[in-house]
């Protein structure tokens, strides 16, 4: 079997095997089913990441807001949830407890804006491009996080 995703769909397993050997694997604790689309890989050894477990749980979800600040490493404080922009009317059922994740809910148009599409060897993601995270930040979170600001603002002048 593959190590070399964490998450895979059950359209790439079927795809390479029968429904037989998919059932062995998950007897022999090589895969565990996660919900309708997915699998988890129990063998998986690349590097962990939270980032591409959003499309697992939320469906077309794009990491935004101060998760989005940590994958650009525009700020150090790091958030104990990942913040996942959804689409205003799409329902979001079953989340993990880990990592705990904090939908946040965008009108279509302002949703579709920005997204880049991340592809690594070990998973895929998306994420909002830069500028919309630094201005989702200012619009969001400036009355809450003023202090955490300040540490923003020095890291994106120093970036």
């Amino acid at each position: 079997m593959m190590n070399s995703k964490k998450y895979i769909r059950i359209k790439s397993l079927k795809d390479k095997y029968s429904y037989y050997m998919i059932n062995k694997m998950g007897k022999k604790n090589e895969l565990q089913k996660i919900n309708k689309r997915y699998y988890i890989n129990l063998l998986f050894d690349g590097d962990e990441n939270d980032f591409y477990c959003v499309d697992v749980f939320i469906s077309n979800g794009v990491i935004c807001q101060l998760s989005a600040a940590v994958y650009y490493e525009l700020t150090t404080y790091r958030s104990h949830t990942l913040d996942v922009a959804v689409i205003r009317n799409q329902k979001v059922y079953d989340l993990p407890e880990y990592p705990p994740m904090n939908p946040v809910y965008y009108s279509k148009k302002r949703f579709e804006l920005g997204i880049e599409y991340m592809k690594t060897k070990d998973g895929n993601f998306k994420v909002y491009d830069m500028e919309k995270t630094i201005c989702e930040l200012m619009n969001f979170h400036i009355v809450y996080f003023t202090i955490r600001f300040n540490c923003f603002i020095l890291s994106f002048k120093l970036y």
